[in-house]
């Protein structure tokens, strides 16, 4: 199944699974949102809203920009609400996982933020964004009912009023800067601007913050020595006593730097906690001491001795990680802290020693695998935002919190369950790691010292573990820029790795940038499909991987060849395309593929029929979109191929000839999953169901007209408490009287109650109303909920005149069918009779629609009958058409 494979910035990518555990439709509808909550935080902000409430803001790293939830504050009592997307900052307004600079005002209710170098605001209550001022944004602040920010080389302030109006705006000119941070010393009421660099600059208003004038000035402050050791300057904060603090890293340690002198001279070094810099200070207290928050840590701070020791958030208790993100003391209860946490968005109630998550509503997890066992129950999830497992799923979901292999916040490509053994799972970042307790613990398999591979720039884009021999796992890498990454293979259930060699004359471990992975079983042996990347980067197209690999293991050895060479392929020609998702079907007899063109000009679809062709045909491409775009994601199911587009799900019937559009996501998201198993998506902002857990998963549907009858015949892969299938019809040709009427129920056939196993079933309508006929199944549930298949349709061939044919078999005993044709509609009879004339039966009499039908003559109903020769007459009206003879043998 495709992972993700874009390094997480400013696109905002929506991977979809579509777990299509249930009829599969053509059009999707809007799903509900899974409790897989979190993601990444970029920036926090939080204001008063009553003597014992407070608002909180915060940034995430997603197409849901911004979310804010209510707190109670109250000592003691205290309580945080869910979170809710701000109504103009949601996935579709186009804002994007880049804020983090925002900053509420307590009066008005506004937020300001900064997107792209612009600066807004909004408010909670309204979908309107209003842009204040435009290109060129550094930094803002908002302290009390004052706006500050500098565009370009000035420094701008303004007032704002109740309705978050600016007044008394105004601006000077000050000295260019590369990445300022503004800050106001509440001991002294000046503004501070510290230009945060390899060596950073402190700058000092002229004026009050509430007095500043177009003749304002900022004067740079004389720096004294600081530690050299820093490689990272990130963090300027001003302590309520006027203290001067600086944060910064070394790649692996954190910093604080403290002056009392206005940054003449510094003390203060190291915090002995690791990781990198935070990116901003809070305080906690009003006066000496008080407690300094910064990233991960805190430690109380006197003047005039400065820090005791530092501590880590959750150093008593904790339900996930904190890590170095924004940190921001609650303005009601200094107590309560928010702040970034490896799963999300979390809080202390004590200052920071007892910690926990809070980010229940935040949809900004960037789903980026799922992995699901075969009775749809258990699962387990990989995203930017850690590992997660969901039991009980079908009924009532439990999600674990997130789990962290590494012990970081590193993001998660891929994860795979080891088939139905749910306490055993595989998951992978630059590394694969392998759990065999339900993630309890972890243990690493495969790193970057058995690979080679770069420990920054590679990911494993797919781990897929064999079907039928849970020893044999595959893992595939995919390494940016110009080096290539390779397919690993373990034969002992990860315990030792070895590296297939695909691409011919390639040096390893740089051989093929791997995409996907998928296991057919062909001949009794295992055999894996391998989705590569065609780097256009790389100068030599002998030096790139393409298209498709085929894999086999006999046992002992692999067998490998290049799968769309000119003899794999329908076209009798090479296929050399980038190929970025592989399915396979719930039959195991096709594989289908998806990617782009060489160019990444157009999309493409290809799929490989095992059990027919064994040949990489082409899927059609009418109708699929053309220009810069790349098929992401292919599914196939319920009678359709589905292939999801940049920001939009296609499809095309089983033997259609055009693609149409199925669903559309907002502009600017990518879906990079489709998943067939049971109907879910997992985007860049969540985990989404579309209707959860269904009975059938409905694998074909066809109807043929043969001698009169149409035969409609269907398989499920799966059913779970699947009392049966209603059969329905409808006469769909326009030159018929009942033409597009209602559905008709002409049939009920019983299902299999639950089942793991293919099933098979048939219906015959002996009496199609129409020469075009379209045919659905009414799925049913044991709990009486139903969903309708989709629909097929078959042409019907009807009479031109009345005809009455023999019956069958003739002679008989006990019974025979007659079968007749009715060219129009007509009050129709059809009679037996003795030879002496006298009626025996009469099997019809009612008026009939065009078509070709058949009656049962039955001795259970005619007892009294002997053997003999019996005259059997149809009539139309009031006129005979046509009689025939038949035996009876007692």
């Amino acid at each position: 199944m495709r992972k993700i494979f874009s390094i997480w910035n400013s696109i905002y990518v929506v991977i979809i699974l579509l777990i299509l555990n249930s009829i599969l439709y053509a059009q999707l509808t809007a799903p509900t949102t899974e409790a897989v909550y979190g993601g990444r935080i970029n920036g926090i902000s939080v204001i008063s809203t009553g003597p014992n409430t407070s608002r909180i803001y915060i940034s995430t790293e997603s197409a849901n920009s911004v979310f804010y939830a209510d707190v109670t504050t109250t000592p003691s009592s205290e309580s945080f609400g869910s979170f809710t997307v701000m109504p103009g900052l949601g996935n579709d307004d186009g804002y994007g996982s880049t804020i983090s600079k925002l900053y509420a005002h307590a009066l008005s209710g506004y937020l300001f933020f900064i997107n792209n170098n612009n600066l807004y605001k909004t408010h909670y209550s309204s979908s309107t964004v209003t842009l204040i001022d435009g290109v060129g944004i550094k930094d803002m602040i908002i302290y009390g009912d004052y706006l500050f920010y500098i565009k370009d080389n000035s420094f701008n302030y303004a007032q704002i009023d109740a309705s978050g109006n600016l007044t008394g705006t105004g601006n000077f000119a000050i000295s260019s800067m590369t990445n300022p941070s503004i800050k106001v010393n509440t001991s002294n009421n000046k503004i501070y601007i510290c230009d945060l660099t390899t060596s950073p600059s402190i700058y000092k208003s002229s004026d009050n913050y509430n007095a500043l004038t177009g003749s304002s000035s900022f004067t740079s402050l004389t720096m004294g020595t600081l530690s050299g050791s820093v490689t990272n300057w990130a963090a300027f904060g001003i302590g309520p006593d006027g203290t001067l603090f600086l944060g910064g890293d070394n790649g692996s340690n954190k910093f604080v730097q403290y002056s009392v002198d206005d940054a003449a001279t510094w003390s203060g070094g190291s915090t002995s906690l690791s990781g990198v810099s935070g990116s901003n200070f809070s305080f906690a207290g009003s006066s000496s001491p008080y407690i300094v928050y910064f990233g991960k840590g805190y430690s109380t701070y006197t003047n005039g001795s400065g820090f005791g020791s530092w501590s880590e958030f959750g150093n008593v208790s904790y339900e996930t990680h904190p890590n170095d993100g924004a940190v921001f003391v609650d303005p009601n209860n200094s107590s309560i802290v928010y702040l970034t946490t490896d799963q999300g968005i979390g809080a202390t109630k004590n200052g920071g020693s007892v910690i926990f998550e809070i980010d229940t509503g935040v949809e900004a997890v960037q789903v980026n695998d799922f992995s699901m066992n075969s009775t749809k129950d258990i699962a387990w999830l990989a995203s930017k935002s850690g590992v997660r497992k969901v039991t009980n799923f079908s009924a009532s979901p439990t999600w674990s919190l997130a789990m962290f292999p590494n012990n970081d916040g590193s993001p998660y490509y891929s994860a795979e369950m080891e088939n139905d053994n749910d306490a055993t799972a595989y998951v992978g970042n630059v590394r694969v790691y392998k759990t065999t307790n339900s993630g309890s613990s972890w243990t690493q398999v495969l790193s970057e010292v058995t690979t080679g591979y770069p420990s920054v720039g590679t990911r494993v884009e797919a781990i897929e573990v064999c079907p039928t021999n849970s020893n044999l796992v595959l893992a595939g890498f995919y390494v940016d820029d110009t080096t290539q990454g390779g397919l690993w293979y373990s034969t002992d259930a990860g315990s030792t790795w070895s590296q297939l060699q695909l691409r011919s004359g390639s040096t390893l471990p740089n051989d093929v940038d791997v995409y996907d992975i998928v296991f057919t079983t062909e001949s009794g042996n295992p055999v894996a499909y391998i989705g590569v990347y065609y780097d256009l980067n790389i100068s030599s197209p002998s030096d790139r991987g393409y298209s498709v690999y085929r894999a086999e293991w006999n046992g002992s050895s692999w067998s490998t060849r290049q799968d769309m060479q000119a003899s794999y392929t329908s076209t009798g020609t090479v296929i050399v395309v980038t190929i970025i998702d592989l399915e396979v079907t719930a039959s195991g007899t096709k594989i289908y593929a998806c990617g782009t063109d060489a160019s990444i000009n157009h999309p493409v679809a290809y799929y490989k029929d095992l059990a027919g062709t064994n040949l990489w045909t082409p899927v059609l491409v009418s109708g699929f979109p053309t220009g810069n775009q790349q098929g992401k994601a292919i599914a196939n199911g319920g009678g359709y191929t589905y292939c999801a587009v940049d920001n939009v799900i296609y499809y095309i019937p089983d033997g259609g000839t055009s693609w149409s559009v199925g669903y559309t996501y907002p502009a600017g998201t990518q879906i990079n999953v489709l998943f067939y198993d049971a109907l879910l998506a997992g985007t860049g902002t969540g985990l989404y169901n579309f209707g959860g857990v269904l009975a059938v998963e409905l694998v074909s549907l066809t109807a043929s007209y043969i001698d009169n009858y149409v035969y409609l015949s269907w398989s499920t892969a799966t059913e779970t408490n699947n009392y049966g299938f209603e059969i329905e019809s409808m006469p769909v040709d326009k030159n018929d009287d009942n033409s597009f009427s209602n559905w008709y129920k002409i049939g009920f056939v019983p299902g299999n109650g639950n089942s793991n196993s293919l099933k098979k079933y048939e219906f015959i309508d002996k009496h199609p109303r129409g020469s075009k006929m379209r045919y659905r199944l009414k799925q049913i549930d044991i709990d009486g909920s139903f969903e309708y298949s989709n629909e097929v349709e078959v042409d019907v061939i009807k009479p031109d005149k009345f005809l009455l044919y023999q019956n069958y078999p003739n002679p008989f005993n006990p019974s025979t069918t007659i079968q007749f044709a009715v060219s129009k509609k007509e009050l129709v009879t059809l009679k037996v009779y003795d030879v002496l004339g006298n009626e025996v039966a009469t099997l019809v009499n009612e008026y009939k629609e065009p078509g070709i039908y058949q009656v049962e003559f039955s001795l259970d109903k005619n007892s009294g009958l002997s053997s003999g020769v019996y005259i059997y007459k149809l009539t139309a009206g009031s006129t005979t058409l046509d009689r025939k003879k038949m035996i009876l043998l007692k």
